[in-house]
C-alpha cells in the first residue's frame, strides 16, 4: 500500500505555469479493517471542499474584480462568503 495521499491546489498564471502550491490534505493509507474505513469519512470530505474553496476565494480577493475589495492572501470576504466562516459540522457515523 501507499504510505500518503496528498492533495495541493495549484496557482497558475495565463501562460500555465505553476506560481503557488498550497497542499489541503496528507492523510494516511493503511489497510482497513472495516468497511467504515474505506475512502474520507465525511466530515473530511466536507474539510476538504472549504479548503479548497477558500483557496479559491484567496486568488479572487486578490483585487482582479472590481467589485471585491483587495484582501490579503488566505484572508477570505465574510461578507460573499459567511458559509466558510460557520462552526464546523461534525458527522458520526
Amino acid at each position: 500500500m501507499v504510505g500518503q495521499i496528498r492533495v495541493s491546489v495549484e496557482s497558475l498564471n495565463d501562460a500555465g505555469d505553476v506560481v503557488d502550491k498550497e497542499i489541503v490534505m496528507t492523510k494516511s493509507v493503511v489497510k482497513p479493517n472495516h468497511i467504515i474505513e474505506l475512502g474520507l469519512r465525511h466530515s473530511e470530505q466536507i474539510d476538504l471542499l472549504r479548503q479548497i474553496e477558500q483557496q479559491l476565494l484567496s486568488e479572487h480577493s486578490t483585487g482582479q474584480a472590481p467589485w471585491y475589495p483587495s484582501r490579503p492572501k488566505g484572508r477570505v470576504q465574510a461578507a460573499l462568503a459567511p458559509h466558510l466562516l460557520a462552526p464546523e459540522v461534525r458527522c458520526t457515523a
